[in-house]
This record gives C-alpha cells, sequence and structure tokens, in this order.
C-alpha cells in the first residue's frame, strides 16, 4: 500500500500504510527501525515537528538511532 501512496506523491496516505505496517507486529526490529526512519523523513517534509520528535525518540528508544 506504501508503494501506491508513493507512486501518488500521497505524503499523509504513506505516514498512515507504515503506521499500520508497525501496528500489525509483522516487520522485524530492523525493519520497524527502518519504517519508523522513513516516517520520520515524510514527517519533517510535511513539517509536522511534534511527530519528527515523536518518531525521533521512539527510535532512541528502540536503539535503532544510529545518526
Amino acid at each position: 500500500m506504501t508503494v501506491a501512496y508513493q507512486g501518488q506523491n500521497n505524503r499523509a496516505g504513506m505516514m498512515k500504510a507504515m503506521q499500520g505496517q508497525l501496528d500489525s507486529g509483522h516487520p522485524s526490529p530492523a525493519e520497524q527501525n527502518g519504517i519508523i526512519k522513513n516516517m520520520a523523513t515524510i514527517a519533517y517534509e510535511l513539517k509536522d515537528y511534534g511527530q519528527v520528535v515523536e518518531l525521533g525518540n521512539r527510535l532512541i528508544r528502540s536503539g535503532g538511532a544510529d545518526e
């Protein structure tokens, strides 16, 4: 689903689809960190800075913050 939204340049839809992936519990921890990083990038592009901070903190707590 994320790819379809990406093709439409629908960032809000991409965020919802990626959140759904995280909520499903299927991605491995490494995959989850990648999804969270992508979500943080999109949130920044959408100027949703509160969400960027929240996602960054989540990434730090999970041990996936490498930059």
